[in-house]
């Protein structure tokens, strides 16, 4: 890739940053049925644990994934914690990040909440490839976004339905 690349120095970083996360995710998840209930936290504690605990604030009940719910998901969720690296809290030196999820109804709504911004804006609604990296996402996922951002804050509100083994959404080939 890099060499494929390598007059693109920035999007060679960013397709082997994904390729990462990608192999990264059969070391967190497997298709074990059991493992199911704790999948959703084990997607944020896989992507935010280098930014150490003392500044983000994640809690939510054990809600059932399916391990495609767990992996697209989980880049979708790389994408969010790369932009607020980027642009967010976690590129300030008193950024907090709040996250949280629950069931509601027959779908499962994430809340991602930013204090504290490192002063760079956020790019909402861009065109850039980590955004369609996270509309291909949300599509697998059949799924829905909402932000919002400020000079100060940066929220999100990601809303997918349930599925159990066996049921799947659209394919990103779709």
């Amino acid at each position: 890739i890099s060499r494929t690349l390598a007059d693109q120095p920035d999007a060679a970083r960013q397709v082997l940053a994904r390729l990462r996360v990608m192999h990264s995710l059969d070391d967190v998840f497997d298709d074990d049925p059991a493992d199911a209930p704790a999948l959703l936290e084990r997607v944020f504690d896989s992507e935010l644990s280098p930014y150490g605990a003392a500044r983000i604030t994640k809690s939510g009940a054990k809600v059932p994934l399916t391990s495609r719910q767990a992996r697209s998901l989980a880049i979708l969720v790389h994408e969010l914690t790369t932009n607020s690296a980027k642009y967010g809290c976690l590129g300030a030196f008193e950024g907090s990040l709040n996250v949280s999820w629950h069931a509601h109804g027959k779908d499962i709504v994430v809340d991602w909440r930013e204090r504290g911004r490192n002063g760079n804006p956020t790019p909402v609604n861009s065109s850039g490839f980590g955004q369609r990296i996270m509309e291909a996402m949300l599509r697998d996922l059949d799924g829905s976004i909402t932000e919002a951002a400020g000079p100060d804050h940066y929220t999100c509100r990601i809303t997918f339905p349930q599925r159990h083994d066996g049921q799947r959404g659209p394919s990103v080939t779709d």
